[in-house]
């Protein structure tokens, strides 16, 4: 079974804080009974705040919110503490903005999970920008005209942006100092422009999966000495251009064990302008899945035991060779 995005944090200790604090929808099961910090029930209604037992963190629920209007008018309530650890609002058809109103708050971890929402507004993120820690917006509608990437800059305290399973088709240049995960999975992006993703030093785990990408172009992909997971698996990728991955890191630098997930595409090739690089990076890269025609391309890693061991086991030609089994020999002789 594939890991999900939040396994793979978890177990990098990313989310150890944050699994041990919500694991679902239900206030009632991770908090104490409404109390301070919390307003009146009845003020915030049907809205839920509680209090995490052990952190005592308020909490905020509004996932039974049934308008924008609605969750405006909560958010004028007096609160008598104004930042909140944790707002979730999950399978909720109803709202469909974190719009300007929303700033009378500031939250460290903003959950959103299977919604309606198409816009947040750059006010709102910017009134979190001193807090904001973990901004997980999932399954939802966002795009990239609806969602202000270039505001990332300005929260100072991110470290995770997940945004996997909205609508974006490609995503605007982001730039974070603090930013260590970021997960796009599961969009409908049909391309990477170059220089995207080469302003994030610290990022240690990027999602990509599950898009349209086809075509890796020069300079797509910028790998810190910080990454360790890149996950671009199912995302029909056919051709990757020479310097697709450019890798940072200066010479002596210290860089993580970067493992580079690139099953079930349509890659024929591996072109020694496109590749190396990534396989000078790597410690393993995860090819199962593709039509390889393992060719003379492919004559550079065959005949290098250090880099067909990189290679994962299950990895086959289009013929159904396990690509761990080819006779260096042959490429010897032969490319």
């Amino acid at each position: 079974m594939k890991p999900h995005v939040s396994q793979l944090l978890i177990a990098t200790l990313l989310l150890a804080l944050t699994h041990c604090l919500v694991t679902s929808k239900s206030v009632d099961k991770e908090v104490a009974p409404s109390q301070y910090p919390c307003p009146p029930p009845e003020d915030i209604y049907p809205c839920r705040c509680g209090v995490i037992t052990y952190y005592k963190f308020p909490h905020l629920d509004c996932s039974d919110v049934t308008s924008d209007e609605q969750l405006s008018a909560i958010f004028k309530a007096d609160f008598p503490v104004k930042r909140i650890f944790k707002f979730d609002i999950y399978d909720n058809e109803a709202i469909t903005k974190l719009g300007n109103d929303l700033t009378t708050l500031t939250f460290v971890f903003i959950d959103v999970r299977r919604t309606s929402l198409q816009y947040v507004s750059e006010h709102f993120l910017r009134t979190n920008a001193d807090s904001l820690q973990y901004l997980h917006i999932q399954q939802s509608q966002l795009s990239e005209n609806s969602f202000p990437f270039y505001t990332v800059e300005f929260l100072t305290q991110l470290t995770e942006l997940i945004l996997q399973g909205n609508k974006f088709t490609y995503i605007p240049y982001v730039k974070s100092a603090s930013l260590t995960a970021i997960a796009l999975n599961n969009n409908s992006m049909n391309r990477i422009d170059p220089g995207t993703f080469s302003n994030l030093p610290h990022l240690m785990y990027m999602g990509l999966y599950g898009n349209s990408i086809v075509e890796l172009q020069s300079g797509s992909l910028t790998i810190p000495p910080s990454l360790y997971t890149l996950r671009l698996e199912s995302s029909g990728i056919t051709t990757v251009h020479p310097d697709a991955f450019v890798d940072t890191a200066q010479d002596g630098e210290a860089k993580k064990d970067l493992t580079v997930y690139l099953e079930r595409n349509l890659i024929t090739t591996l072109d020694i302008v496109a590749f190396q690089s990534l396989f000078d990076r790597s410690q393993g890269i995860k090819l199962t899945g593709n039509p390889l025609s393992c060719g003379c391309d492919m004559a550079w890693i065959v005949t290098n035991s250090t880099y067909l061991g990189k290679i994962d086991s299950t990895a086959t030609c289009e013929d159904g060779t396990t690509i761990q089994n080819l006779d260096p020999s042959v490429f010897e002789q032969s490319c």
